[in-house]
């Protein structure tokens, strides 16, 4: 039987490593999240302003793993009317008044004509652009 000398500290630069790692992937996701964020306010409706600036990034508690390591951060906004704004609406509200309101994208077509960027971003940060 032989001894390996230096494995406790080997397997602790692991775990260190596994947690920078980590660390880092929450940083890259944040920073391409930001920008799609900015994208996204600046295709927003403009009338008041209430719309572009509830667009937000949830924080690092909001980063979600799923069972296969991936991990998610969530670009959004709390306004009941922002998913009305975006898809378009027909039919009458809860108060009787008929719409026939025509979609006004702007959560999507940043994503579609920029994810080359926001992809650059990410692999940027993690230092594999």
């Amino acid at each position: 039987m032989s001894e390996i000398k230096g494995m406790v500290d080997l397997k602790k630069a692991f775990g260190d490593l596994a947690k920078m790692a980590e660390k880092n992937q929450e940083t890259a996701l944040k920073l391409a999240a930001n920008e799609y964020k900015n994208d996204v306010q600046t295709g927003a409706p403009y009338k008041t302003g209430t719309l572009r600036r509830s667009i937000h990034v949830e924080p690092v508690s909001g980063i979600i793993k799923d069972g296969e390591g991936r991990a998610y951060v969530l670009v959004g906004t709390g306004l009941k009317y922002a998913r009305r704004l975006e898809y378009g609406f027909i039919g009458p509200d809860k108060l009787g008044r008929i719409y026939n309101q025509a979609p006004h994208p702007y959560f999507r077509p940043p994503l579609d004509t920029n994810f080359k960027k926001y992809q650059g971003i990410y692999l940027g940060a993690l230092g594999r652009a």
